[in-house]
């Protein structure tokens, strides 16, 4: 499904999820602690240590490991996990842009 077209419980195609990864930056940590749950910090500290400095990548994958490994992937969870993380006009962004 294109995400023109995409309801806001269809799971985010990781190329659509690479556009926000400069606007995320330095918080993808606690974006993806919000979005990972239990495994979070594992995972994230794994991420971090495997691509120290680059921040674009970690973001990528914390979101590769989301979207393969979570079964509530979706872009109504991504929009709540930012506003958790205080992203209101991001995730008002992606509501507007990926949710009917």
């Amino acid at each position: 499904m294109s995400s023109a077209s995409a309801g806001s419980t269809d799971p985010p195609d990781l190329k659509d999820l690479n556009i926000y990864v400069l606007k995320i930056g330095k918080k993808w940590y606690d974006l993806g602690v919000q979005l990972l749950d239990k495994d979070g910090p594992d995972k994230l500290d794994a991420i971090k240590d495997n691509n120290p400095k680059d921040v674009e990548t970690c973001c990528t994958e914390m979101f590769r490991h989301w979207t393969k490994n979570k079964t509530d992937a979706s872009w109504k969870t991504l929009i709540a996990a930012l506003k958790t993380i205080g992203f209101a006009v991001l995730a008002d962004e992606i509501k507007r842009k990926h949710c009917k």
